[in-house]
């Protein structure tokens, strides 16, 4: 029997792991004897560092969980694992901690560990062919312990790792992350760019803007490795989710001073087209506005960058990946401003006829149609790819083009191509979706509502002997069934349910007349009552705009 931090234990076998003590000679050392048995107490707490305790006291150094523990089968079976459904765990219970217990023995470290009711103390047993075995003494104690403990022995290896435990392990790090989501973390850089995978040191002195814990399972099986492939893949679904401006200008910056000298940037993060998530795209865009002013555009070549200079843009050489950003992202090319310039000829000044079809036309718009107008309506002459463009709406600029021969054609020819390229603002839609086609019947609708309200709806009603008979739709109550009737000239206006009947009728001029008519309900229709010389002198039907 022997005793272990106040439990008493008592042998039960010894187990042959059949690992030689030359497996993996080369591979493990110090740090991955300390790694494999601090991760294996942060995973079986879910991370949380404030349930693993690490002290070095009497010689060793222990480190104690406050987990579930976990049972001596994991212990003898290689492979076997507590974790196999826990995508935030490192590697497997069996053969990492068997490697870490081997390499201990290699060293001449002494090392036990402890978990629920059993301890094992861990030796090399000779074999045969001179090699050695790792073996398994297995104890058993009737007082279960409260998670895990391991006691390394406190060799100055291992004693330095422990003192620098920030630096290999996130979780006991001061620094928080700048950014975090699914894929990863972004940490500050300092002096080098560090790796870490599932909050465990991998390398550093890595060419990144900044440091990274990854979240992710293709590395090797000594965890220590990862290919460049797996890691720009697993950094661009990191900054594909980015939403904080201040990273995004250092992105942006790196990138503009690798497209400044024509190099290609050292820095893992500009090694590939990052294409933001839809809800990042504008703010990228209003980063690179920030830092280059409203009216930068994306330098293509010098050509370009020269035009553009003369509309007053400020041409941005970035290299081509953060070039291939800004633009996925909204922001225009400087031979993007001065297409419009190449393709049309934009016409000289206006005569007084054309400015007022203009004025016509916005007036049409804002009034009638109580529509937002784009930000300019401009006019042509010709256009370089067709003489039968009469108008388009560009949405990037937010302007209507309108060729100049419509403002000196027929007034609806005209109106009608400009409506038809206000509506593409308005629905953003293009000449052959239902969107479109609506967006027309409500303009349409508008304008007709707008003419009857100013002028009056079109109605004709029948004289007959009981009077004049009214639209079906007029409301009348017991207290007010009348209506005024007014003739001058040859026209009649009639006051009655609150609206306003105003008809003309041909030939001969009526008497002038005014006076107070009562309204009949007959057969369910409502009648105005008319002197009789008017019924006489009217049509059988009179046509009346109704106001």
């Amino acid at each position: 029997m022997i005793t272990a931090v106040d439990t008493s234990y008592t042998f039960v076998e010894s187990f042959d792991t059949n690992l030689t003590s030359l497996y993996e000679l080369d591979n493990w050392s110090y740090w991955q004897i300390v790694r494999e048995f601090i991760s294996n107490a942060l995973d079986s707490v879910d991370k949380d560092e404030s349930r693993v305790k690490i002290a070095i006291e009497n010689g060793y150094a222990h480190i104690s969980d406050s987990g579930e523990g976990y049972p001596i089968v994991y212990a003898k079976r290689i492979g076997a694992t507590t974790k196999r459904n826990d995508g935030s765990s490192i590697g497997q219970f069996g053969e990492g901690t068997k490697m870490a217990i081997l390499t201990c023995l290699r060293k001449n470290i002494s090392v036990s560990i402890s978990s629920q009711d059993w301890m094992i103390v861990p030796r090399l047993m000779p074999a045969e062919e001179g090699l050695e075995v790792l073996l398994f003494d297995i104890f058993q104690s009737d007082a279960p312990i409260q998670g895990s403990i391991v006691n390394i022995e406190a060799v100055p290896e291992i004693v330095d790792i422990f003192q620098q435990k920030d630096k290999y392990f996130i979780q006991f790090a001061s620094e928080k992350p700048l950014f975090r989501c699914p894929a990863g973390e972004i940490y500050p850089r300092n002096i080098n760019g560090k790796l870490y995978n599932k909050n465990v040191f991998i390398k550093d002195d890595v060419e990144t803007l900044f440091s990274y814990n990854l979240s992710i399972s293709e590395l090797n099986r000594d965890r220590d490795l990862i290919s460049e492939d797996i890691l720009c893949r697993n950094l661009k679904s990191i900054w594909e989710k980015v939403d904080i401006p201040d990273l995004m200008e250092v992105f942006y910056e790196t990138s503009y001073s690798a497209g400044e000298k024509e190099i290609q940037s050292p820095y893992k993060e500009l090694s590939f087209t990052i294409y933001p998530d839809l809800e990042n795209r504008e703010l990228w865009a209003n980063t690179f506005y920030q830092l280059y002013g409203k009216k930068a555009v994306l330098h293509t070549h010098d050509l370009a960058s020269k035009e553009a200079s003369i509309l007053g843009y400020t041409s941005i050489t970035l290299d081509c990946y953060g070039k291939n950003l800004a633009h996925y992202s909204g922001v225009f090319k400087d031979i993007d401003v001065i297409r419009k310039d190449f393709e049309f000829s934009w016409a000289e000044k206006l005569t007084v006829r054309e400015q007022e079809r203009l004025a016509f036309f916005k007036n049409v718009a804002t009034t009638m149609l109580e529509a937002e107008l784009p930000k300019a309506i401009k006019v042509f002459d010709s256009n370089s790819k067709s003489d039968g463009i009469l108008g388009c709406f560009d949405a990037e600029q937010d302007e209507i083009y309108l060729k100049r021969q419509l403002l000196n054609d027929e007034l609806h020819v005209a109106l009608d191509t400009f409506l038809h390229e206000l509506n593409h603002r308005q629905t953003g839609s293009d000449d052959y979706s239902r969107e479109f086609a609506d967006g027309l019947s409500l303009m349409l609708s508008k304008l007709c509502l707008n003419m009857a309200e100013s002028s009056g709806l079109p109605i004709t009603l029948p004289v007959t002997d009981k009077g004049l008979r009214l639209p079906e739709d007029l409301k009348f109550s017991a207290e007010n069934m009348a209506g005024r009737i007014n003739t001058v000239g040859n026209e009649i206006i009639i006051e009655v349910a609150g609206i306003v009947l105003r008809g003309r009728i041909p030939g001969d001029k009526l008497r002038t007349h005014s006076s107070t008519r009562n309204v009949v309900f007959f057969k369910g229709s409502f009648y105005l009552n008319l002197p009789r010389w008017l019924r006489e002198a009217l049509p059988g039907e009179v046509s009346f705009n109704m106001l």
